[in-house]
């Protein structure tokens, strides 16, 4: 199925009511939902895709989506899809908040022209406009089993690729099958990114010098794959890598991981990646050319 449609944003407002009723139906309760600050003027600003405003005239997009065309998957734009299985996308480069949130069906994405995922809407540029309301892109997409992302440089703060705790589900990412995630061209990872997701294998490229506060923290992890090869990749505080128990690195930096502040505040297990299977391919399968 293919996505090609400029979505009518003036009903929006009109609608929130309507909207609410939707979400909450769906979520199979009666309970009050709390529009996020900012929800009305967000929503605004969507130009292209399926919104919210669709869940009310049940127009959601179902089985595999092709987004061929439009290159930023706006706010809350597929939040609670549960028709969606494969989406894939040529063209995107962003993938804002919530974009994907709960989308319990979801089980395969690629993306492979993105480069942000989690932004706030129109700042991609500056990791200062990074604020929790506008993470969890894909929390709560418990049945994610396969996912790729080979230019993606920054993922924001706040759990886009974590449990869903804004909804009050609670359900984590990759919980069903436990995926391998890659990310060969990662620059900038935020606070709490991988938070209380299930993962066999987190691939991190060359390019990434930190990783943040809290995020792998009350992960399921296997495994995480270091590439940098000049130096260490810092850890911002020892609740930043919590869940990390083996770590595949360059050899000639294992026995600095062993002595580094964070990294040496517990007992991990360090292998080289020369010789193991990711020194010829990526986590997610990918070959390294």
């Amino acid at each position: 199925m293919s996505v090609d449609k400029l979505v009518d944003s003036t009903q929006l407002d009109a609608d929130l009511t309507s909207v609410a009723n939707a979400i909450r139906a769906k979520r199979g309760g009666n309970d009050t939902l709390a529009f996020p600050s900012g929800f009305v003027s967000e929503i605004g600003e969507i130009e292209t895709g399926y919104a919210l405003n669709d869940i009310v005239n049940n127009i959601e997009p179902s089985g595999e989506l092709v987004i061929d065309g439009p290159t930023t998957i706006r706010q809350y734009q597929f939040l609670l899809n549960q028709e969606i299985t494969k989406v894939s996308s040529p063209t995107v480069i962003a993938i804002c908040g919530h974009a994907f949130q709960n989308c319990f069906n979801l089980e395969e994405v690629s993306f492979p022209n993105c480069i942000y995922i989690g932004e706030k809407t129109n700042a991609y540029a500056s990791t200062a406009n990074y604020d929790y309301q506008h993470g969890s892109s894909f929390a709560g997409c418990k049945r994610i089993r396969k996912a790729y992302f080979p230019n993606v440089q920054i993922i924001s703060d706040s759990r886009p690729f974590g449990a869903d705790d804004s909804w009050y589900y609670g359900d984590r990412f990759g919980s069903v099958f436990r995926p391998s995630l890659a990310f060969p061209s990662l620059t900038y990872i935020g606070a709490q990114a991988f938070r209380q997701g299930d993962f066999s294998v987190l691939d991190f490229g060359p390019g990434l010098s930190r990783i943040e506060s809290y995020c792998i923290y009350n992960c399921s992890l296997d495994a995480l794959v270091l590439r940098k090869s000049d130096d260490i990749v810092e850890a911002a505080n020892t609740n930043a890598i919590s869940s990390v128990n083996t770590v595949y690195c360059p050899s000639n930096l294992i026995s600095e991981y062993e002595a580094a502040t964070n990294w040496s505040a517990k007992t991990r297990t360090y292998l080289p990646i020369e010789g193991s299977i990711y020194e010829t391919q990526y986590a997610d399968g990918t070959p390294i050319e």
